[in-house]
């Protein structure tokens, strides 16, 4: 991710705004409607008893879900990134943004 934002203002290639707009509201999408599952996944599972995992105080934490919505949360960041920097290009010409999204979004995977 990071090689190719670097690359980018060096090698520019044509960006179909428009599709990729609409790639990255459908991303968005996906992402917010898993972290709702899984969400209510651990509250489900808080409810009735969730044997077997982590205990901290009376609430049970079931580690993979919380992971999966920690990993689904990032990539809901993500697509936020790369709508801004889409946007910022179809309607300024700051085809700029496009890398430095790439870059924040490797920051963002990173950790």
């Amino acid at each position: 991710m990071v090689y190719g934002s670097i690359e980018r203002p060096f090698k520019p290639k044509l960006i179909h705004y428009q599709e990729a707009m609409l790639d990255a509201v459908i991303g968005l999408v996906v992402n917010l409607v898993s972290a709702r599952i899984l969400n209510a996944a651990h509250h489900h599972g808080d409810e009735h008893g969730n044997y077997g995992h982590a205990h901290e105080g009376n609430h049970h934490h079931d580690l993979n879900l919380s992971s999966a919505y920690l990993h689904v949360m990032a990539d809901a960041a993500n697509s936020v990134a790369a709508i801004a920097a889409l946007a910022g290009g179809w309607l300024f010409g700051w085809s700029w943004l496009d890398p430095l999204m790439g870059i924040v979004g490797a920051a963002v995977v990173a950790i």
